[in-house]
């Protein structure tokens, strides 16, 4: 499971929300194998006063946080941040030079999901990829 959190200007969330939904869900179908409907996501959205940002960022500078278990290798972690900078690029057209992203990466006991800890939930997709 991935909790996805994309922090950017409020314009740039107006008009790329959607967009950017779809490149980054199906940047982890695609590297992480999820499956269609494990989509979480969170926009928020920050007035200009509230974002600061280096000079050479645009006005479409966005942050993208994933949480998610513990256990991909790190090509697996790589290859998902550069199909992120693709999808993004190609469907938002926003450039690699105004997109950060971090991976946190939590073990499965920390986390509690629909009633139980993650670590004794049967999950529809692997992690150790």
């Amino acid at each position: 499971m991935s909790q996805v959190k994309i922090y950017a200007n409020e314009q740039t969330i107006m008009q790329y929300r959607e967009l950017l939904s779809h490149a980054i869900h199906q940047a982890l179908i695609e590297e992480l194998k999820y499956p269609v409907e494990k989509r979480f996501q969170r926009f928020i959205s920050l007035k200009p006063g509230n974002f600061i940002y280096p000079s050479d960022r645009s006005q479409h500078y966005i942050i993208i946080e994933l949480s998610m278990f513990a256990g991909r290798s790190a090509a697996t972690k790589k290859q998902l941040i550069q199909t992120l900078f693709r999808n993004i690029q190609e469907q938002c057209r926003i450039s690699p030079q105004d997109i950060e992203i971090t991976i946190f990466e939590t073990p499965k006991e920390n986390w509690g999901i629909r009633g139980k800890n993650a670590d004794e939930l049967l999950l529809n997709y692997q992690v150790n990829i």
